[in-house]
């Protein structure tokens, strides 16, 4: 694979990992509806003969169901890959990655990364009983470093279990 191949496609991965990191409990709810939409559709199969008489074709909704069941079990496999990769981190990437899902939809110069900075010594002051003071990181590079490494190690995960 040629350098700019593989680069683009390290950019695929981070869209598509970040995607799942940070819609994670708006993808839940829509894979919970699609299933509940496609339980709610089993209906009796049926049999339907073609107008010239010679060919036959039998739809079962059951197994038509349980085929798009088996494509849903792939996005399953997403959101557990969600839920591991928040398991595996320590508390103060855990409390980062919620604030910046928090944050997801801000952009332009300082983005996410400025109300994430106010708000991570506040919530870090919470959890453990230290001083806000004591919790400030001082640099927002920090936060994009972490984001990157939360990237990294998600899509080694991915890969390992045939995501990615």
């Amino acid at each position: 694979m040629s350098p700019a191949a593989n680069e683009r496609n390290e950019r695929r991965e981070h869209h598509i990992l970040a995607g799942w990191l940070l819609f994670y409990h708006e993808r839940k709810k829509e894979l919970e509806e699609k299933r509940q939409v496609l339980l709610g559709s089993l209906t009796p199969g049926s049999i339907v003969k073609a107008q010239n008489g010679h060919n036959k074709k039998i739809t079962d909704p059951v197994a038509s169901v349980g085929m798009k069941l088996a494509e849903l079990q792939k996005e399953e496999q997403w959101l557990k890959l969600v839920e591991d990769i928040e398991k595996s981190l320590p508390l103060k990437r855990l409390t980062f990655l919620l604030l910046r899902r928090e944050y997801r939809y801000n952009r332009g110069r300082k983005g996410w990364t400025v109300h994430v900075q106010r708000r991570f010594a506040a919530e870090m002051a919470k959890r453990t009983g230290q001083s806000e003071e004591d919790a400030w990181l001082s640099s927002r590079e920090t936060f994009w470093r972490w984001w990157n490494d939360i990237l990294l190690f998600g899509i080694g995960m991915a890969k390992g279990r045939g995501l990615l």
